[in-house]
């Protein structure tokens, strides 16, 4: 993606901002499937599916992939620390919890794209189709190109 990405970044760019919106798309891209594949519930035959949208002012992207309904509670607290803590102490917090317990979920991913390339998070959960026990997320980041 942070290849096919660069073919539409401005000709104006410095090799050096280029560079770092590569590195930014390339990392986000692969924290948000490596989300998915982790906590994509196995019960659901639909594909995890990342799109990539070019915006006037930045990139767009979007990760969808089903939720067991009983992680999500845990899910959506974390979400509500991320929009309304601090998140370089957050980021600080749980690199002392990982620490000291085995954490699947440690967040850092999400956690890095607030602190190291400003991007802005959003989540949306509907009801899988197919099986309404279950539940879809999308995870939207969007990088805003300076």
């Amino acid at each position: 993606m942070a290849d096919y990405w660069s073919t539409f970044s401005p000709v104006s760019a410095s090799p050096q901002i280029n560079q770092q919106t590569q590195s930014a798309v390339a990392y986000i891209a692969n924290e948000l499937l490596e989300n998915g594949l982790k906590f994509h519930h196995a019960a659901v035959p639909d594909a995890i599916t990342l799109r990539l949208y070019l915006a006037t002012d930045g990139l767009r992207f979007y990760l969808t992939n089903s939720l067991d309904p009983a992680t999500m509670p845990q899910f959506q607290k974390f979400i509500q620390k991320l929009l309304t803590q601090d998140t370089h102490e957050l980021y600080q917090q749980q690199l002392q919890a990982n620490m000291t317990v085995n954490n699947r979920q440690s967040h850092l991913g999400f956690l890095t794209m607030r602190n190291d390339y400003q991007a802005q998070l959003a989540w949306k959960f509907d009801i899988a189709p197919q099986q309404p026990q279950l539940v879809l997320v999308t995870t939207m980041v969007e990088l805003t190109m300076a």
